[in-house]
């Protein structure tokens, strides 16, 4: 047989054909490598860019609770820059990509309102539209080497219920015994709550603390105080409207409308030069003034008189006469001693009305509070940036708010009820949640 030629003979070699196949692997790996770096960047670029809109639009709903609407959307989008910033990502959040309004929780759609400030919507984007979208970084293959992305976020404002009806503390609440807590009324601290024996707690009670393990009882707490298990939580709250006391009473003395309730219409505030406080010192509708010197206290005699609708800001100590009615009235005080506002016995703070509409009075100091007994809060609010003791009536708290800096030392015998309504006029600190 004649020898193949060269050329025949090279085409029926086979040494080699494991390399090409090799190489075709190797091209579909990189192919696949360089895909997987792409959507590792886009998944990256995406993670980033939903975390900017949730951080602007906390911050813009943060700011709205206290700032008009162009000055919280220009903190937002400092906020913006400061997480993406425009030398780098481009425009990903414009002004106009903020929105307040609010949010039905049962549909789950927002709608636009400027002048609301119950929510805000932030929408981030990443686009060819605007000239920053997210390009492909191995593979260019085709002329669609880019991506597109957007991220929104809803952020809505809400109350706990136990800062809108309840007793709250930074440090220890301590409460006595034989005391009824009805359904929806709440005990927290930020520190422990401490209880003695023969307390009800009614279903849909809550009692918190950030360790329930710290919870003081006896031995046979549980058994001797009903209900007391099932209200258990675990939890802490940032008090924020602690924070605010200055800004409430600064609102107050000084015409801000964000501060000043219904039932105030004078724009300037009255001077007030007698300690001692009948019902005549006072005009309703208005804003007063009082300033003592140092130590001094203002000493309430209304002589059976109920006050209503009035505002009194003052640095003095303040002493409730026996027998007070105060409703649709705020007394505020900047005096920091631990007996800022006191009342010996009988003293009633909002309207005895079962939780209708009006009526609500609040009692602010920076120090402490003190009530001998027979304390009554109806649609009442007590905020101190100090302890606050109190002895209440058999049946005299419905309706109630108390937030303590401090500690709150309580009561026996008494009958808290929870009103959910009736609560007007209350000064109240907004948190924030994500809705979406």
């Amino acid at each position: 047989m004649k020898p193949l030629p060269r050329f025949a003979r090279l085409l029926k070699k086979e040494e080699g054909s494991m390399t090409l196949f090799g190489l075709y692997f190797i091209a579909i790996a990189l192919v696949i490598g360089g895909y997987a770096v792409d959507m590792a960047s886009v998944n990256v670029s995406r993670e980033r860019l939903q975390a900017t809109a949730d951080a602007v639009a906390h911050a813009a709903i943060y700011n709205r609770d206290s700032e008009s609407e162009d000055t919280s959307v220009a903190a937002a989008l400092a906020l913006a820059e400061e997480w993406m910033p425009t030398a780098n990502y481009g425009t990903v959040i414009k002004s106009t990509d903020i929105q307040f309004g609010s949010w039905d929780y049962d549909t789950r759609t927002f709608s636009e309102d400027a002048n609301s400030s119950d929510a805000v919507k932030v929408t981030a984007t990443l686009s060819e539209a605007r000239g920053n979208p997210v390009r492909a970084v191995m593979l260019k293959l085709t002329d669609d080497d880019s991506w597109d992305l957007t991220a929104e976020a809803v952020f809505t404002t809400y109350i706990p219920d136990c800062l809108r009806e309840g007793f709250v503390g930074e440090g220890v609440v301590d409460l006595q015994s034989n005391n009824s807590f009805a359904a929806g009324f709440c005990v927290h601290s930020n520190s422990y709550v401490s209880l003695n024996n023969n307390n009800d707690f009614g279903a849909g009670t809550v009692v918190s603390m950030p360790n329930a393990d710290d919870l003081d009882i006896n031995s046979n707490g549980f058994r001797k105080n009903p209900g007391l298990e099932a209200a258990l939580r675990e939890g802490s709250y940032n008090i924020r409207i602690l924070n605010k006391i200055d800004d409430i009473i600064d609102g107050l003395l000084y015409a801000n409308d964000a501060y000043l309730p219904d039932y105030i219409s004078g724009a300037s505030w009255l001077g007030i030069n007698n300690l001692s406080l009948t019902a005549s010192e006072f005009t309703p509708g208005r804003v007063h003034y009082l300033l003592c010197s140092s130590g001094n206290t203002a000493n309430f005699n209304l002589g059976g008189e109920t006050l209503r609708e009035v505002v009194l800001i003052t640095n003095c100590k303040v002493s409730l006469g026996n027998g007070s009615v105060i409703e649709d009235s705020i007394i505020a005080s900047t005096n920091t001693s631990s007996t800022s506002i006191t009342g010996p016995s009988n003293i009633q703070i909002g309207a005895s009305d079962d939780c209708t509409s009006g009526g609500g009075a609040t009692l602010i100091s920076k120090g402490g509070m003190k009530f001998s007994s027979g304390l009554a809060l109806h649609g009442g609010r007590l905020i101190a940036g100090g302890d606050i003791q109190f002895a209440a009536q058999a049946s005299g708290i419905k309706g109630a708010s108390i937030i303590a800096g401090g500690e709150i030392d309580g009561t026996s015998n008494t009958t808290m009820e929870f009103c959910g309504s009736g609560m007007e006029a209350n000064y109240e600190a907004m948190y924030f949640r994500l809705a979406s």
